[in-house]
C-alpha cells in the first residue's frame, strides 16, 4: 500500500471522522484553533476512518457517532443502522487495540438501536455512550459533546483540556 501523507509523522495527527459537511467545518475551526501545528485528517465514512486506523494511530480522535456503516469491514453490528456507525468504530477500535485519545462529538441527544421487536426500538442516550466509551477507551476516554448545543465549543475544548501533546 502507498504511503499516504498522514502517514509521515502520527504523533502530531488529529483524525477527524465526520459525515456532514457543515459540522466538519464547525470542529476542524476548533481543532486547528487548539492543536496548532497539528495536521489534521478527516475520514466522512465509516471505511476511511477503517482504512485510516489500520495505517495509523493518530494523536488524537473526534468521532461522530452518526456515521454510515453500510461500507464498513465489520458489518452492521448494531442491526444496521446508520447512526450508530461511530459506536461500531469504537469497539473494533477496542477489540483491534487501536485506542487513542478520543472525543466524541454528537449532533443527537439520543441514539435508536436495533429493534425489540418489529415495532419497538431501545434507546442509547448520551450517558450511556458515555460510559460505553469509557468502558471500552478507559483513560484514553475524553468526552463527549453535543454539537450545536450554546457552549459546545468550550465544552470541546475542555474534554481536551487533559490531552498531552508532543
Amino acid at each position: 500500500m502507498a504511503k499516504e501523507p498522514w502517514m509521515a509523522d502520527a504523533a502530531r495527527l488529529v483524525l477527524i471522522v465526520e459525515d456532514d459537511e457543515t459540522k466538519h467545518a464547525d470542529i476542524l475551526a476548533v481543532v486547528r484553533e487548539l492543536a496548532s501545528g497539528h495536521a489534521v485528517e478527516r475520514a466522512a465514512t465509516l471505511k476511511a476512518a477503517e482504512r485510516f486506523l489500520d495505517q495509523t494511530r493518530p494523536e488524537l480522535l473526534v468521532l461522530d457517532i452518526s456515521m454510515n456503516i453500510a461500507e464498513g469491514s465489520l458489518g452492521p453490528m448494531r442491526g444496521g443502522f446508520a447512526n450508530l456507525g461511530g459506536i461500531d468504530l469504537l469497539e473494533r477500535m477496542y477489540h483491534l487495540g487501536q485506542l487513542c485519545p478520543t472525543v466524541i462529538v454528537t449532533g443527537f441527544d439520543a441514539f435508536r438501536t436495533r429493534p425489540r421487536t418489529t415495532r419497538t426500538y431501545e434507546m442509547v442516550d448520551l450517558v450511556e455512550l458515555s460510559d460505553l466509551a469509557r468502558g471500552r477507551l478507559g483513560d484514553d476516554f475524553l468526552g463527549l459533546v453535543r454539537y450545536a448545543e450554546r457552549g459546545w465549543k468550550d465544552a470541546f475544548a475542555a474534554a481536551l483540556t487533559g490531552w498531552q501533546t508532543p
